[in-house]
C-alpha cells in the first residue's frame, strides 16, 4: 500500500494546563507513528483566539503536523480525537508532493536568509571592532609621539645651562698643589721641622 502525504491541524483547549497540552500533543504523535506513519514536520502555532466559540471556549492551542502514512491513518486519528477530551477541533487533508516539496524549499530559503543576515551582522560587528582598535592604536601612537617629542626637548634646555655651570665649577673648586722640593715654606704652610721643634721646646 502506497504512502500518502497528509496535513493535520488540531486545536487543544487552551484552558488546560501546559502539562496536559504537551501530553495530548505527544499522544497525537504516537497515534501517527504507531499507525505506521512518519512525521515530516510539526509546528506549534501556540495560543490563538478562535474564529468562533467552541464549547464556550474562545481560545485554543494550535498544532500543525505534516505526516505520511496509509489511507486508514486519518481514521485512527479521528477515533482518538472522539474518545479523548481536550481537543476542540481537528482537520486532516491530503497534501500533494509538490506542495510538500515547496514547503521544504521555502523553509530552506528562510534558513539561508537567516544565516545570511546573521553573517552580515557578524561582519558589521567585526568591522566596528576593527575601527575601534584602529582608533585606539592611532591614539596610542599620537600619545607616544608627543611623549618622545617632550623627552627630546628636555635635554636641549639643560644643555643651554651647562656651559655656565661648567665655568663656575673650576672657579669654586680650586685645587692646591703641594710645594716643590726647593721651595721655602710659607706662613700658611708650616713645615714638618717647625712642628717638631714646637714639640721638643721646653716650657
Amino acid at each position: 500500500m502506497s504512502s500518502t502525504l497528509y496535513e493535520l491541524l488540531y486545536i487543544i483547549d487552551a484552558a488546560l494546563e501546559e502539562e496536559k497540552i504537551q501530553q495530548l500533543s505527544k499522544e497525537m504523535r504516537s497515534v501517527i507513528e504507531d499507525g505506521g506513519g512518519e512525521i515530516q514536520k510539526e509546528s506549534n502555532w501556540g495560543r490563538r483566539p478562535l474564529s468562533f466559540p467552541i464549547n464556550k471556549k474562545t481560545e485554543g492551542y494550535y498544532i500543525n503536523v505534516d505526516f505520511s502514512g496509509d489511507a486508514d491513518l486519518p481514521g485512527k486519528l479521528n477515533e482518538y480525537v472522539f474518545t479523548h477530551a481536550g481537543i476542540l477541533r481537528h482537520l486532516t487533508l491530503k497534501v500533494s508532493k509538490a506542495k510538500l516539496q515547496q514547503q521544504k524549499l521555502d523553509e530552506e530559503r528562510k534558513q539561508k536568509e537567516l544565516k545570511a543576515a546573521q553573517e552580515a551582522r557578524e561582519e558589521e560587528l567585526a568591522a566596528a571592532r576593527a575601527a575601534e582598535e584602529k582608533a585606539a592604536a592611532e591614539q596610542a601612537a599620537t600619545e607616544q609621539a608627543a611623549a618622545e617629542q617632550a623627552a627630546s626637548e628636555q635635554p636641549a634646555e639643560n644643555a643651554e645651562d651647562s656651559p655656565a655651570a661648567a665655568e663656575e665649577i673650576p672657579a669654586a673648586q680650586t685645587v692646591q698643589e703641594p710645594p716643590a722640593a726647593g721651595d721655602e715654606p710659607t706662613a700658611e704652610q708650616p713645615t714638618a721641622e717647625s712642628d717638631s721643634q714646637k714639640e721638643i721646646k721646653p716650657e
